[in-house]
């Protein structure tokens, strides 16, 4: 169970770490600072490969104690009392850490649609006024 505990918490660090790689992303699109959303892409792509790492010891973790292909909620309704009050609060936070990061990515993608366009227009623009 410590190891199913630790991979929870270390996959809630990484959804923090990713999620504030995402507000730098989100600033410098907004900023206009296109090496800045370059470096951040490539951060976070590191940030996504490790996560997905962390995922499959998570996964291992959860086969180990009997829990394979269950829910949280599944999980914590087979556990003892104990173990669900140490559980509850580990899963919230990742829940938690996902919901936020879902936010940001979502902000994120917005406002580069957003940018992506207004240069699209500018560059129709300038295009329609050399012709």
């Amino acid at each position: 169970m410590n190891k199913l505990k630790e991979a929870i918490q270390a996959l809630s660090e990484q959804f923090r770490k990713i999620s504030k790689i995402e507000e730098e992303i989100m600033e410098a699109v907004a900023a206009n600072k296109l090496s800045q959303v370059e470096q951040g892409i490539i951060r976070e792509q590191s940030a996504v490969m490790k996560l997905r790492g962390l995922e499959r010891i998570k996964d291992q973790a959860l086969d180990e104690c009997g829990y394979e292909g269950f829910s949280f909620t599944q999980i914590l309704e087979k556990m003892d009392v104990s173990s669900r009050k140490e559980f509850i609060p580990i899963f919230e936070e990742l829940s938690t850490e996902i919901q936020i990061f879902s936010r940001i990515h979502e902000d994120t993608g917005t406002l580069l649609q957003v940018k992506l366009r207004h240069l699209n227009n500018m560059t129709t623009n300038q295009i329609n006024h050399k012709a």
